[in-house]
């Protein structure tokens, strides 16, 4: 599951739900990424997002939310690869 999908189910019902601690090994964290198709219709609209998606503003969501979020030194590497 999850980690967002399981914070709503405990925040909606906590009698229902609680954490349980997963050792490190076999447990796996995702890395998602964000890209353009090239014939996005809305081209202008899609480059305003990965814009967001990729700054500060968007990691500190991010960051609020449990999640963890690549830091703005990694993301800037990225961006030059």
């Amino acid at each position: 599951m999850y980690f967002h999908f399981g914070e709503y189910l405990k925040k909606r019902m906590p009698e229902h739900f609680d954490y349980v601690a997963l050792p490190a090994e076999g447990n796996f964290r995702d890395e998602l990424a964000i890209s353009m198709i090239n014939n996005a219709p809305r081209r202008a609209a899609a480059a305003a997002w990965i814009d967001f998606i990729r700054s500060d503003v968007a990691a500190a969501v991010y960051n609020r939310y449990g999640f963890d979020y690549v830091t703005a030194e990694d993301r800037l590497q990225r961006e030059k690869q």
